[in-house]
């Protein structure tokens, strides 16, 4: 350890970090290996799963920042903090534009516009964001467990 991270700090980081994990891995088992039918009777479930999973995400940053914690850790762990914050903050994006778009159907180019980018914050949400927080929870895992922060 360090001597600019305190142990119990790093405990609740530890503690967030891997709960945002497992929340992540049971999101993707209920997204993928769930039936259609149990998936729709489900869905408040998980969308809660998913909002705490978000504001486990805001409070590791609240970490990174109070704490001042430096270095490839605290790379990492931005990106894990700002990929699950992100996800369902662009999912909303996503579908707040989408209606836009079809509320204006008949203003070619103001809804060539709003479809843009509902498509753009749709591959954000799917893609990008999922992206950083595996990349963000795996680099910072790693550091954790060699000690190397």
């Amino acid at each position: 350890m360090k001597k600019g991270i305190n142990h119990d700090v790093l405990y609740r980081y530890s503690v967030f970090l891997y709960s945002m994990i497992g929340i992540f891995i049971l999101l993707l088992c209920f997204m993928f290996l769930t039936p259609d039918n149990l998936r729709r009777a489900f869905f408040p479930v998980a969308a809660f799963a998913a909002f705490v999973w978000m504001f486990l995400g805001i409070a590791l940053l609240i970490i990174i920042f109070k704490n001042r914690i430096k270095g490839k850790l605290r790379f990492f762990s931005l990106l894990t903090g700002f990929g699950a914050v992100s996800v369902p903050v662009f999912v909303i994006l996503h579908n707040l534009f989408y209606a836009l778009t079809v509320i204006s159907e008949n203003i070619f180019l103001l809804k060539t516009f709003l479809e843009s980018l509902h498509v753009v914050f749709f591959l954000i949400a799917v893609v990008a964001a999922p992206l950083s927080f595996i990349i963000g929870s795996a680099g910072s895992l790693i550091l954790l467990l060699k000690g190397d922060f």
